[in-house]
């Protein structure tokens, strides 16, 4: 999935902010949100770039959509799957990059989670 392309040397975030400025409008967004699951932090990352890149088309993105998104991010701080991933030590940069968990950028006794 092209949201997940988050590399140094190949970011596709400039293709989704156009994608988004060129078809919000048509797009299915309870789908889209289900469609990325528990990753909804990487459609959430692009909604806040997207606002960023084209200020004034921000009226694109569905508010129930972007209030959904936020209120998850809010309240995530207390849930149980956030104290197990604590306890764990785990985390996900192996998701959006190739090269982000490898080598010198390793965070010891990190494990990672896969998509």
């Amino acid at each position: 999935m092209k949201a997940y392309i988050m590399e140094r040397e190949r970011f596709d975030g400039a293709d989704i902010a156009h994608i988004l400025q060129s078809y919000a409008e048509r797009l299915d967004w309870p789908h889209l949100v289900r469609r990325f699951g528990p990753d909804w932090r990487v459609l959430l990352s692009h909604l806040v770039l997207f606002g960023y890149i084209y200020p004034s088309e921000r009226d694109k993105i569905p508010n129930a959509i972007m209030s959904d998104l936020i209120a998850r991010l809010q309240s995530e701080k207390c849930t149980p799957e956030r104290t197990a991933f604590v306890a764990a030590r785990c985390c996900r940069e192996s998701n959006i990059s190739w090269t982000f968990g490898s080598g010198d950028f390793a965070m010891p006794g990190c494990r990672h989670v896969s998509i």
